[in-house]
């Protein structure tokens, strides 16, 4: 059952209906984890199960018991194949870790090695970004191209599986897409794990320096060509 691809994608199913409910969670969990032991490239796929993972974190943050226990989980997928760190990196996986420690400071474990595995693969999965966008754009302007010339001649489209191919590409564009940071990243003096808190546009949290007189610094490395017209402090 182990190798069962409906059996997993449950349990995917299952970890994402139950988010907050602790006692399912670690359940699922704990099969995944057995699920794991039998792995096999491309058996099944497991990169549907990174994005519940990460909201069970988040839901249960508080909880550091079932946090590690994720964490390890994570650690071994990412382990076991970089492809999975890759869509761990476009998740936001490190945004996750940051919160975790800030959470449970440094009683958590392996927190230091996913983040250097992610780490590794920020450049993939920029790379993975930047061609799914390609092929997106060619895939859109091929479809406009045979809509007009469909327009122009009255001639049927007469491309094996357009309709398909049409009606896949718009239910993608029903997808939810995060806004995209015209920074690539922030550097701060001190209390670097906090670092996220300037910009994740909560007025509750904040970064705070506690280094010596005249050491504290804020910079912000803007992404190329990008104007900026505001920048705000409270």
């Amino acid at each position: 059952v182990t190798h069962s691809r409906d059996t997993y994608q449950d349990l995917v199913r299952l970890m994402e209906q139950h988010r907050a409910d602790r006692a399912v969670q670690l359940s699922i969990l704990r099969i995944l984890n057995k699920f794991l032991d039998n792995y096999q490239e491309d058996m099944l796929p497991w990169h549907e199960s990174i994005e519940p993972c990460l909201s069970t974190m988040t839901a249960l943050i508080n909880d550091r018991e079932v946090v590690q226990l994720f964490i390890r989980f994570l650690y071994r997928l990412a382990s076991l194949n970089k492809d999975y760190a890759v869509v761990m990196c476009r998740l936001g996986t490190k945004e996750a870790l940051v919160k975790a420690l800030d959470k449970h400071s440094t009683n958590l474990l392996l927190v230091t090695e996913l983040r250097d595995l992610i780490s590794d693969c920020e450049k993939y999965a920029s790379l993975y970004k930047k061609m799914t966008t390609s092929v997106l754009a060619g895939c859109i302007q091929m479809v406009l191209g045979q809509i007009e010339e469909h327009r122009r001649s009255h001639q049927p489209i007469n491309i094996p599986f357009f309709d398909v191919f049409l009606r896949n590409l718009c239910q993608g564009s029903s997808v939810e897409l995060k806004e995209d940071k015209c920074w690539e990243k922030v550097e701060v003096s001190s209390n670097h794990h906090r670092a996220s808190k300037l910009t994740d546009k909560n007025p509750k949290t904040y970064w705070e320096t506690n280094g010596c007189t005249g050491s504290h610094f804020i910079n912000i490395y803007m992404h190329k060509g990008v104007v900026i017209r505001w920048v705000g402090v409270r």
